[in-house]
């Protein structure tokens, strides 16, 4: 944003760039705008993260406000366990700080949003399959569309909008966490940039619209047709995101990897560690060991996919 500022470029400012990458900040904002927000608070220091977590009442979620790829992010269920948690998130603070709020159970759900000159419309929503505890919010899976029931879908979408524009965004991609509890969309973080969980690429298989050539063709252009450019309605038939997961250590071979290149369903796939690198434990999205993507008519048939190509594959690590 900085950059763009500097070069007279289109952008979203530093000010709304600071915003998404803040979630405190984004809950202050949503707040005042009326969007649904979980009891938090915040706290500089282990012991005062502690005091705050009781105070709230267990079970909370304790996470640093300023990372990524959900480091640091851990459910805690037991007074035992918050002094653990909140060093890690603190440690994974850039700015010193901790979140500590209420956990919020229910559906979760990934949504694109995409704006021009302050024109807001979602996009993409797809579901978000997550790891178990205690780290939270690791992605597994994104699967299009949603088993949410069309009128959810649409609450999650409008709210997600609603979150967007809060932040100010009013020009190109946002991607929002989002979870469904009693009919209430909680968003849980929002960035100014399309989903980096290979949604966007989903997207593309699923219909002829390409989310990133569209944000490209609005920073050079200036100017989109978002409606008619991104809508929903143009997505047809399902497909499902598989991120692969390897036990930590050292890799030695990847069996079954070449079938998988030939699976007919499979539309792209790809590892993020090579042989001889080491994958390390499940604790961030960053410890993901690769991806599929898989397509089929149905949203059923689209999961039975990337899970049988997920069973084909053996990470054989030292």
């Amino acid at each position: 944003a900085r950059i763009a500022e500097v070069l007279g470029l289109r952008g979203i400012g530093q000010q709304v760039a600071m915003a998404c990458t803040d979630k405190v900040e984004m809950r202050r904002l949503w707040g005042a705008a009326g969007v649904p927000v979980l009891p938090h608070a915040v706290a500089t220091d282990v012991d005062g993260a502690v005091a705050e977590a009781i105070a709230l009442g267990l079970p909370v979620v304790v996470k640093p406000p300023d990372n990524a790829a959900q480091r640091g992010v851990r459910l805690v269920e037991a007074e035992d366990d918050l002094e653990a948690a909140a060093a890690e998130a603190l440690a994974c603070s850039p700015s010193g700080r901790i979140l500590v709020e209420e956990l919020v159970e229910g559906p979760e759900l990934a949504v694109t949003t995409f704006a021009c000159a302050g024109a807001t419309l979602a996009v993409q929503v797809t579901d978000r399959v997550t790891a178990p505890p205690p780290y939270l919010g690791i992605c597994l899976a994104h699967v299009h569309p949603s088993e949410l029931a069309p009128e959810a879908v649409q609450t999650v979408a409008e709210t997600t909008v609603r979150a967007a524009e809060a932040l100010g965004v009013r020009d190109g991609p946002t991607y929002s966490q989002v979870r469904v509890r009693d009919g209430v969309a909680y968003v849980l973080e929002t960035g100014a940039r399309l989903g980096g969980g290979r949604d966007s690429e989903l997207r593309s298989f699923l219909s002829d619209q390409d989310a990133i050539e569209v944000h490209l063709r609005l920073l050079l252009q200036g100017s989109i047709n978002v409606p008619a450019e991104l809508a929903p309605a143009a997505l047809a038939g399902a497909g499902c995101v598989r991120f692969l997961v390897s036990p930590p250590g050292r890799i030695a071979e990847v069996e079954g990897w070449e079938e998988v290149r030939r699976w007919p369903a499979v539309r792209s796939q790809g590892l993020f560690f090579e042989v001889g690198q080491v994958v390390p434990d499940l604790r961030s999205g960053a410890a993901r060991a690769g991806y599929v993507i898989a397509t089929a008519p149905t949203r059923a048939q689209a999961v039975a996919e990337a899970d049988r190509v997920a069973e084909r594959l053996r990470f054989v690590v030292d």
